[in-house]
């Protein structure tokens, strides 16, 4: 169990987060050849917003040691081969007590009493969630002739749901922005590596010649309704993304 308070801030801003953590782990192993893992944390934080303060984050993750299989260990050119799945869910606070309740300053005068009021910067948002983010990966990893070729391979997707939005608000409403959840995106991908060693294990020396690349896209899934599909960015670029406009990058070493 874990229990953390933070208190952050100062006159006249000031503000007191609290959270408080559960977590749970287990591992499971048949003879080296197959892997379990299991985690689940609760997570509770005064950032959550009303009504999402409790978050749930499981996660399992499975391997299989194929080089244990005594079918696999009459092949003398693998060394290692295995196979890696993973799933999980890891929700996290976004927001802070002063977008959920409003931000109040100590200003003007009355009857030489010092009045409060309200910050007309954001309008409080108390239905503000955590950000969740859900990603599945798979990957391989092969160790052949002696150790002399590793290679590692990795996919992976991962979907991001309630990411904080901070939009802005006509003259009309009394405050300049409103941060809300309505944003998500998608992440997916492919990565590898193939490392050579050309010498023997018992030389004097050691020499390594890797190959790695990358190819990796992100997808716009949700905007405010208002924004109609499309967000423009303005700031030193100028551009506009539309629902399920991607963005992709890949490299190559």
């Amino acid at each position: 169990m874990v229990i953390s308070r933070v208190v952050v801030g100062s006159y006249p801003n000031f503000r007191n987060e609290k959270a408080l953590s559960f977590a749970l782990s287990a591992s499971y192993g048949y003879k080296s050849r197959y892997l379990l893992d299991l985690s689940y944390r609760l997570d509770g934080s005064s950032a959550n917003g009303f009504e999402n303060q409790y978050t749930k984050n499981p996660a399992i993750g499975v391997r299989w040691n194929a080089h244990h299989e005594e079918w696999i260990k009459s092949i003398p050119w693998i060394n290692l081969a295995s196979i890696r799945l993973t799933w999980g869910v890891n929700v996290m606070p976004t927001s802070t007590l002063e977008r959920i309740y409003g931000k109040y300053n100590i200003s003007g005068l009355y009857n030489q009493i010092p009045g409060i009021g309200i910050d007309y910067e954001f309008i409080p948002n108390p239905n503000l969630k955590p950000t969740t983010s859900m990603q599945y990966n798979a990957g391989l990893d092969l160790n052949l002739f002696n150790n002399k070729v590793e290679i590692i391979y990795d996919t992976y997707y991962k979907k991001v749901d309630n990411l904080l939005f901070e939009s802005f608000l006509s003259n009309e409403v009394g405050f300049d922005k409103l941060y809300s959840n309505d944003a998500g995106v998608a992440n997916y991908g492919h990565e590898f590596a193939i490392n050579l060693r050309p010498l023997s294990s018992a030389s004097d020396f050691s020499w390594t010649f890797s190959i790695n690349g990358a190819y990796n896209r992100d997808v716009l899934l949700q905007l405010p309704s208002s924004f109609r599909g499309q967000f423009i960015k303005w700031g030193r670029f100028l551009g506009a993304i539309t629902y399920g406009q991607s963005c992709w990058n890949s490299r190559f070493v």
